[in-house]
């Protein structure tokens, strides 16, 4: 029986072109997995519509959301509402869910896991990141090097997913990258850039700190 993966991709604005851009590594790796089927939905087809479709239809067992949010919900393109606690959570049940959105670790994390879903790895604040506005396409913003310290720790967990570790082992390789980043700041200097390392490391460590984890830590893709 084939492992199947979706992720969501809206990309239309720039924190979610910057997740769009990261993703790639992790789907071309999860496509090279033996066995393995990935579904990405991206721009306008991140809707609660095709997200129930393909969860109903292919019953991914690992779900991926690149999006904004809240502690109540998930959100997609143009921010309609994909996931919402106490509406359709239920649907998440029986995936490892990942999501890179805005405090939908403080509440709709423990909703999904207590109406079935299997784990949950998200943030209980806001997700900070940096982001250097002069890049414009997706390989420059590969190659900002300020974002590095941010996107490498928060997409090492979805890559440690997809290569079948454990909810436990994937978080707590994206923490150790998270506190690299930090040490790595420390000899950083400033550069041309609408931030400050400072200002970047403090964003580093908001997240580190604000990342959790819900549901069997023991679970793999």
């Amino acid at each position: 029986m084939p492992k199947v993966l979706l992720i969501t991709n809206p990309a239309y604005d720039i924190a979610t072109k910057y997740f769009e851009a990261w993703s790639r590594e992790v789907i071309d790796r999860a496509r090279q997995r033996p066995g393995t089927v990935v579904f990405e939905l991206q721009g306008p087809h991140v809707t609660r519509e095709e997200v129930t479709a393909i969860v109903e239809a292919e019953k991914p067992q690992l779900i991926i959301f690149n999006a904004h949010g809240d502690k109540n919900a998930i959100l997609g393109f143009h921010s309609n509402v994909l996931i919402r606690a106490g509406e359709n959570e239920s649907l998440l049940a029986r995936a490892i869910v990942h999501a890179l959105a805005c405090e939908s670790g403080k509440k709709l994390a423990q909703e999904c896991v207590r109406v079935g879903a299997v784990a949950y790895i998200g943030y209980k604040e806001k997700f900070q990141g940096a982001y250097d506005t002069r890049a414009t396409t997706r390989e420059a913003m590969r190659r900002d090097a300020y974002a590095e310290f941010i996107m490498e720790p928060a997409f090492e967990a979805v890559l440690a997913l997809t290569e079948g570790v454990t909810v436990r082992e994937a978080y707590d390789r994206s923490q150790e990258k998270y506190r690299e980043s930090l040490r790595n700041l420390m000899t950083t200097p400033n550069a041309d850039s609408n931030m400050t390392v400072a200002g970047i490391a403090q964003r580093v460590f908001e997240n580190l700190s604000n990342q959790v984890y819900f549901g069997d830590e023991h679970a793999r893709f």
